[in-house]
């Protein structure tokens, strides 16, 4: 694990979170007590792996739910 120091000068930013990668970064910001996170995935799963409050996640519904990538 890489240990990332957080400049606290992005407390006035929004930090958002797109596709997994991108929820997994937002997660990282909220674990370190940022309060404006959000994260957007079309993958509901991916959404649910995340740790912090629902209402900070947004599900863009393509394909059912399973993702932009997926086939249905």
């Amino acid at each position: 694990m890489v240990d990332i120091k957080i400049d606290s000068n992005l407390d006035d930013k929004l930090i958002i979170g797109a596709g997994e990668a991108g929820g997994r970064i937002a997660e990282c910001f909220s674990s370190n007590g940022f309060s404006r996170v959000i994260a957007i995935n079309s993958a509901k799963a991916d959404l649910d792996g995340l740790n912090f409050p629902l209402d900070r996640k947004f599900l863009i519904e393509i394909s059912g739910g399973q993702g932009a990538g997926k086939n249905p």
